[in-house]
């Protein structure tokens, strides 16, 4: 009995090693096929779209395999290092990932991302470059010039890396990404300059006003703060009527009008809102005599009813000149 158990046990392990041998003769004969095959041809695709906006399908080519796409047509696919194809891609400044792969055609497949800059800096010296939003720096581009905040003047080295650097870019980007919660903000300012002791000045499209922005700290706030004084303060009483527009102190907006000691007409004194920054229906004060600032604050009124709707900025149609 114990004999019979022992020969079928044999009998099973056999089995296994029969079947293990032959799948490992299947797949060592399909390697050898599959490396054997040449490349039918390549094709390479941007993330997002057909046609990259920073870098062409031609240079990706000549990146990955010298003589670039002839060269790697008919080429047998065991000659392919893949990986090292797509580290040479991702060498270019403007590859911020690269995915390359062989399809059931035997055909090259190639997936490019481009970066995407968020902010264009200009250093105190003038070099310029682009930050994506992980902070790294992006050379210019020969191709392509993308519609993005410009800030100058700022305290960084020309090349990569000092232990500062971080702090002010890192301030850049915290301005950029308030600004980008609304497009009104990035197509009404020009430029954004750190000018010490101020801190980061803006200067907008419409209107010949500077807006003092200080540092990052409470960025969103500080642009809420600026849409309550546009809509109810430079709406009524024109684009040009200040020159000055400092947001640095908190939940207030102290502005210096253009022509001294002038007398305006229904000025309000205080703008309010609600504790989420909605603006409400501000009262109509007596004429104010504005000598060297106005004050515009933003502040609970709870005796004052919420309107829910925003303000309606019209923005005025003159450009400020290049």
């Amino acid at each position: 009995m114990a004999d019979k158990r022992l020969i079928r046990s044999l009998f099973k392990l056999s089995g296994l090693l029969i079947g293990a041998s032959a799948l490992i003769f299947l797949l060592v004969a399909a390697v050898r096929i599959r490396r054997d095959k040449v490349c039918t041809d390549v094709s390479i695709k941007f993330k997002g779209g057909s046609v990259g906006r920073y870098v062409e399908s031609a240079d990706i080519a000549a990146q990955m395999w010298p003589g670039g796409i002839p060269s790697l047509k008919n080429r047998p696919l065991g000659s392919l290092d893949l990986s090292l194809m797509e580290q040479r891609i991702e060498q270019d400044p403007w590859v911020r990932n690269a995915e390359l792969f062989i399809d059931a055609n035997d055909k090259l497949q190639v997936i490019v991302e481009e970066q995407e800059p968020v902010a264009r800096v200009f250093t105190r010296e003038g070099i310029s470059f682009y930050i994506d939003s992980a902070l790294r720096r992006i050379p210019l581009n020969r191709r392509f010039t993308p519609n993005l905040p410009v800030f100058t003047g700022l305290p960084v080295s020309a090349s990569e890396h000092r232990g500062s650097d971080s702090a002010w870019m890192s301030q850049v980007l915290a301005i950029v990404s308030a600004m980008r919660t609304d497009s009104l903000w990035l197509a009404q300012m020009e430029e954004c300059a750190y000018e010490p002791p101020l801190g980061f000045v803006m200067y907008p499209m419409a209107g010949e006003h500077r807006i003092i922005f200080g540092d990052a700290t409470s960025a969103n706030d500080k642009f809420r703060n600026l849409f309550v004084f546009y809509a109810k303060v430079l709406a009524r009483e024109g684009w040009n009527s200040y020159k000055t527009i400092d947001l640095r102190f908190d939940r207030q907006v102290v502005a210096i009008p253009a022509i001294p000691n002038i007398i305006t007409r229904k000025t309000p004194d205080s703008i309010h809102a609600d504790a989420g920054g909605t603006s409400t229906t501000a009262p109509v004060l007596s004429a104010t005599r504005l000598s060297t600032s106005s004050q515009v604050k933003p502040s609970v009124n709870p005796s004052t009813k919420t309107n829910s709707r925003t303000p309606r900025l019209v923005m005025p149609t003159r450009q400020r000149s290049p």
